[in-house]
Parts: C-alpha cells; structure tokens; sequence
C-alpha cells in the first residue's frame, strides 16, 4: 500500500499534472491529448490525473483558468492604488493577457481551437476556466458606466460578452498570420479601440 501524500505532497503532484497536460494539449488538442500518457510523463503511475480531476476537460479547464488567474493578478497588481478610467483599466487587462498568450504561444493556439470545438464539455469547461476574466470585464465596464465613461444602454455583461468576442476574433488574426508579420504589441490598443469605440457613452 502507498504511503498517503500529505498536503504540499499533494500540490506538488497537481502542479506536475498541469504542466504535462499543457503541454500534451498545446501539442495534441484536447480530444487526442492521452490521460494515462500525461499522468506517465509528469513523473506519476497512469491514471494518476484522475485522483485530482474528474475528467480531460476539467483538466483542461484548470490548466486555463491557472493562466486566466495569473492575468487577473497581474492586472490587479497593475492597477492597484492608481486612478485609471475605464479605457485604461481595459488596456492593462488586455496587456496581461497578451504576455500571457506570448509565453504560451502553442496552448493558447490550442485553447483557440478549442473555443471553436463543436464538443459541449469543451466549451463549458472553457466557460468556467473564462469566469474570473469575464467577471473582471464586467466590473469595469460598470465602474465605466457609474463614472459615465461607458455607455449605459447595454448592460456590463453585455459589454464583456462584446469584448471577449473581439478578443477571439483579434487572436485568431493574429495566429492567422505568418509568424514574422505578427504584431502583438499592438493588440491591446487595438481591441481596446475596438471596444471602446463601440462601448464608449452615449
């Protein structure tokens, strides 16, 4: 019988698990990424994901929410004690999340696909591992709104909603394109002008 893993023993595994699932879904998708394979490669016997995930898409899920969370940090800290508007709480948003997607250049590719997968499991996992940004989105677009710098007649849900599709759209232009003409330095002032163009008071 193996020895029970105690708490930090248990972390260390899972933070195991999710780097090998990253990187069998940036190369593989997740559809053909392999459990038992991502269980054997990060160290651990075959069906050792299941002992901490319940199934491959909330594997997927919690490799992509551990990237939705790092973005959210990242923009809080960003924004902590300064007086921004609206605009400007969005493009430091959107340039978290552009670092992101730079670092981990084959799974967001990956994770692009996925959003555009036909399976229902896939999409909800996506949704749920998505929340945090979204609830982000939707409290600066009210704070926007209560400070009159958004316009009012769509909701703040609305408002998110928008921008998480024109952030899809942008990416995907973005994959799109040779590797020598892509431009991501541009992206955030580029969906936020989108945005904002669109979401600014009327």
């Amino acid at each position: 019988m193996s020895a029970r893993l105690n708490a930090a023993q248990r972390r260390e595994v899972r933070r195991s698990l999710l780097v090998s699932a990253a990187n069998h879904f940036a190369t593989h998708g997740v559809a053909r990424a392999n459990i038992n394979t991502i269980s054997v490669d990060a160290g651990y016997a075959r069906g050792t994901v299941y002992n901490y995930f319940e199934s491959k898409d909330a594997l997927f899920a919690a490799v992509l929410n551990q990237g939705v969370e790092q973005v959210v940090t990242d923009y809080r800290e960003a924004v902590k004690g300064r007086d921004l508007g609206a605009r400007e709480h969005l493009l430091t948003l959107i340039e978290a999340d552009v670092a992101l997607v730079q670092a981990h250049d084959a799974f967001m590719r990956s994770t692009l696909a996925e959003i555009f997968s036909p399976r229902p499991e896939t999409q909800a996992a996506i949704d749920a591992a998505m929340r945090p940004f979204v609830t982000v989105l939707m409290e600066i677009f009210a704070r926007g709104q209560a400070a009159g710098d958004v316009r009012s007649d769509l909701t703040a849900p609305q408002l998110a909603l928008f921008t998480m599709g024109q952030l899809t759209a942008v990416y995907a232009m973005q994959f799109r394109a040779p590797a020598g003409s892509r431009d991501w330095g541009a992206v955030p002032e580029l969906l936020v002008t989108l945005v904002v163009d669109g979401a600014g008071h009327r």
